[in-house]
């Protein structure tokens, strides 16, 4: 699996998560959300069974590489 489509997933999740956060649950652009992030993680668990991340202050690595990377804290989901 190309180190892309788990960076393309951690972005889905971040914004997925804000539009939680800001939005009722009745909301298109929360269910638009939530639906997004389930087609993110279908996509993944076809390829692999299983992610396992190394988590630093601003910054997740899978396999070695850096797919997720923020250097706000308050912003990030590291």
């Amino acid at each position: 699996m190309p180190p892309q489509q788990v960076e393309e997933l951690l972005q889905v999740l971040s914004k997925g998560i804000r539009a939680t956060q800001l939005y009722l649950p009745n909301n298109p652009v929360y269910q638009r959300a939530v639906d997004n992030i389930r087609a993110s993680f279908r996509q993944i668990w076809q390829a692999t069974d299983d992610l396992v991340f190394d988590v630093g202050e601003t910054e997740l690595r899978w396999e070695d590489n850096v797919v997720y990377n923020q250097e706000q804290r308050t912003e990030s989901i590291a």
